[in-house]
């Protein structure tokens, strides 16, 4: 957390940024309502359905969804753009690690 706000005053950007630690569904309820744009990075297991509920019903304009299960992203973004406000706008795959069956994807949703 230290690192990230210094990076965020590095780059004059402080005033804008806000950085929560903690499970994210302790903090969705507090935190979406003021949001433009939401990083989720989950386990491969995918998002948490109350998360997932908790992004529907509050919604941010710009959704970044990085993911390390290609399944369980086509889960997810099946409910949020099927049973929410969001539409997929981008999908790049990033081969992080090579020569292997790994790969990294970033979605990018607006609503």
């Amino acid at each position: 957390m230290a690192l990230a706000r210094r990076n965020a005053a590095r780059n004059r950007q402080d005033d804008r940024c806000q950085f929560v630690s903690g499970p994210v569904a302790d903090h969705l309820a507090d935190q979406l309502p003021q949001a433009k744009a939401v990083l989720v990075d989950p386990p491969r297991k995918g998002l948490e359905s109350a998360v997932r509920q908790a992004l529907i019903d509050l919604p941010v304009a710009r959704l970044l969804y990085l993911s390390c299960d290609p399944a369980t992203l086509a889960r997810d973004l099946g409910v949020l753009s099927s049973n929410g406000p969001y539409r997929l706008e981008s999908l790049q795959p990033f081969d992080f690690f090579p020569n292997t069956s790994h790969v990294e994807t970033l979605a990018v949703l607006s609503s």
